[in-house]
């Protein structure tokens, strides 16, 4: 298992150093092979989904979209590469310290879908956007002349990787908050909580 762990922390290290960035997509098409692990967070339990190096899914209990395979999967040791990433970046996020690279992430869906959460990747901390805005560079990416918003507002409602994949950075035109799976308390809390870490590191 030791040799497995190192062999799993060697991919990751040696994907980072290659991409030179600190977010990275590893596309697949199921979670069938998904382990679990509850974190507890200051806004509720959130349910982690991964294998191995990489992260597939994080999710607030109860929220929209929650999986419902999630009751056949393993559940996951702390000592996997996965949860130990993903819980080193909520401690250091819910903490208010400098956040740590992400582990990998593999998040599933459709093509369209992975281009709208990499966009949202771009939204930076203590930022929004609107999601007219990120419609529009879907577009762009697309060599479109029209921004789907619904289709957009859909793939972020869907974006299976919370907090990490930021789509409660995105607001409605106006700067009112709107369509968050996880609840619209927690959008506000975590928008004032980004608010407060990037004064603070002013």
């Amino acid at each position: 298992m030791r040799t497995k762990l190192r062999k799993n922390e060697e991919i990751g290290r040696a994907c980072r150093k290659k991409s030179g960035e600190k977010h990275i997509f590893v596309f697949m098409i199921d979670m069938n092979d998904c382990q679990k692990h509850l974190y507890v967070s200051p806004l509720g339990d959130l349910l982690l989904a991964g294998n191995g190096a990489v992260l597939k899914g994080v999710w607030f209990e109860g929220q929209k979209h929650f999986p419902t395979a999630a009751e056949k999967w393993p559940w996951a040791a702390e000592h996997v590469p996965f949860v130990r990433h993903t819980c080193k970046w909520l401690d250091a996020y819910f903490g208010g310290e400098a956040l740590p690279l992400f582990p990998l992430l593999q998040p599933v869906g459709t093509a369209f879908e992975r281009i709208v959460w990499e966009e949202l990747l771009l939204i930076p901390e203590g930022k929004t956007m609107s999601y007219k805005a990120v419609a529009e560079r879907v577009a762009t990416r697309q060599d479109k002349s029209t921004a789907a918003i619904r289709a957009v507002a859909g793939a972020i409602g869907r974006n299976p990787i919370s907090l990490l994949i930021p789509c409660h950075r995105v607001v409605a035109a106006d700067g009112t908050l709107r369509g968050y799976a996880g609840g619209l308390w927690r959008k506000a809390a975590l928008l004032a909580l980004e608010t407060e870490r990037v004064r603070r590191m002013e």
